[in-house]
């Protein structure tokens, strides 16, 4: 069996010291790492690949449990706090366009 590219086995360190930065939600890190891990995709070889798929898979269907987890424990609270938020701003609107009305 073909032993990983030594890049390869760099991003795969680093991938398990911060898995942080490969997560696909938007955050400091987005897309930190997408061009070298395209690169492999395009110019790796079999074992290259594997390597790299089997750990983003890891970690983005980790991220995807986070957010279901979260959502199951969380979801109708946070629905019920933007639709507050979503209320308080058009009282808002409606507010201002109030006394916008009585200045005229």
């Amino acid at each position: 069996m073909d032993v990983p590219h030594e890049v390869v086995r760099l991003l795969l360190a680093r991938m398990e010291s911060h898995p942080e930065e490969f997560k696909s939600t938007q955050s400091p890190y987005h897309n930190r790492w997408y061009d070298q891990i395209n690169a492999i995709g395009v110019y790796g070889n079999d074992t290259d690949k594997a390597a790299i798929n089997a750990r983003v898979r890891d970690i983005r269907l980790g991220e995807v449990h986070e957010q279901v987890m979260d959502e199951l424990l969380n979801g109708p609270t946070k629905r019920r706090m933007e639709d507050q938020e979503a209320e308080y701003e058009r009282h808002l609107v409606q507010q201002n366009k109030t006394k916008k009305g009585f200045k005229s």
